[in-house]
C-alpha cells in the first residue's frame, strides 16, 4: 500500500504540473526521507499486526524502523517545514524536492534498476530479521 501511495503521488504531481501550467500555476512534490515527528513515535508505541498475519515476523523490525524515523538524529520539523516553504514561495519552485535525514540516499536509489533495489531492500530486512531472532 506505501508503495502504490507513493507511485499514486507521483503520478497525480505529474498530471497536476502538466494541467495547471498553461495557469501558471506550478506542483511541487515533496519526498521526505526522516523527519522527526509524533506520528510516527504514536504509531510505533501501537503498531501491532493480527497474529495471523503473513508479516507477523517482521513486527519487531516494523516497530525499530518507525522508532528510528522518531529518532533524535531524524530532520527536526520545524527545519523540514521552513525548507518546504522557502522552495514552495521562490520564483521557481522545483517540481520535485526531496528533505530530511536519508532522503539523498533514497533519491539516488531511484536512479539504480529497479528490481536490483527491491532484492537488495529484500535482502536486508530478512537478514536483520533472522539476525534479530537468532
Amino acid at each position: 500500500m506505501y508503495c502504490a501511495a507513493k507511485a499514486a503521488l507521483n503520478s497525480i504531481t505529474e498530471g497536476l504540473s502538466m494541467e495547471l501550467k498553461p495557469f501558471g500555476i506550478n506542483v511541487m512534490l515533496v519526498a521526505t526521507g526522516r523527519v522527526k515527528s509524533n506520528v510516527t513515535k504514536n504509531h510505533a508505541s501501537t503498531f501491532e499486526l493480527s497474529p495471523n498475519s503473513m508479516y507477523k515476523g517482521y513486527e519487531e523490525r516494523v516497530i525499530e524502523l518507525l522508532n528510528v524515523v522518531a529518532s533524535e538524529d531524524s530532520m527536526p520539523t520545524d527545519e523540514f517545514a521552513r525548507q518546504v516553504v522557502e522552495k514552495a514561495l521562490c520564483g521557481a519552485p522545483p517540481p520535485y524536492i526531496s528533505l530530511g535525514t536519508d532522503a539523498r540516499k533514497a533519491a539516488w536509489l531511484q536512479w539504480l534498476p529497479r528490481q536490483l533495489v527491491l532484492g537488495f531492500s529484500s535482502k536486508i530486512m530478512v537478514w536483520k530479521t533472522e539476525k534479530d531472532t537468532a
